[in-house]
């Protein structure tokens, strides 16, 4: 194979395992972790609370915390298969060795899809529209009250959902 071929196979795999490679960030898109969790008492269950980690890989850590008596420090997550450099980065600010979890994934009003508004309890698919169309004229939620200036909101719904919804500032189209 010749030089040329051989760098242009370089440069198309490069591409390839970049575009391949997951975005924990846009497939956590509209939720927010909130809190700790502690990777020494944690069970499968709550590691599939995290992006990235899925209940085969929450099998992979608890078998490694088992088999290593806990875990000496977060960075030895790292060598969970399953767990990269790239999600350990991204999910790290919410681990812990010591004290209790308190993790709990939170839902921005602000980016939060319509799919993942439709998961809140008691809020119907029209309910929904009217967030989406309110934060849309508004340009956004500044606190999680506002939602009781929508009129399809009651403060029954607002009660129930306010412990699992967050506002966070919309980032500005360039």
């Amino acid at each position: 194979m010749g030089k040329f071929y051989a760098v242009k196979l370089y440069c198309l795999l490069t591409l390839i395992f970049l575009y391949a490679s997951p975005s924990y960030p846009a497939s956590f898109s509209g939720k927010v972790l909130h809190g700790v969790l502690n990777i020494d008492t944690a069970s499968e269950n709550d590691f599939t609370m995290l992006p990235g980690i899925g209940k085969i890989t929450a099998h992979r850590i608890i078998k490694f915390r088992d088999e290593n008596g806990g875990f000496k420090n977060l960075q030895e997550l790292t060598r969970v298969e399953g767990v990269s450099q790239k999600l350990f980065n991204f999910i790290k600010d919410h681990l812990t060795i010591a004290g209790k979890s308190d993790l709990k994934i939170l839902i921005d009003i602000n980016s939060a899809s319509k799919e993942t508004l439709l998961t809140l309890p008691r809020l119907s698919e029209k309910k929904v529209e009217a967030i989406i169309n309110y934060r849309t004229k508004h340009e956004g939620f500044t606190r999680i009250e506002d939602l009781l200036l929508i009129k399809e909101i009651n403060k029954k719904e607002y009660d129930e959902i306010e412990e699992l919804i967050i506002v966070q500032p919309l980032r500005k189209k360039k």
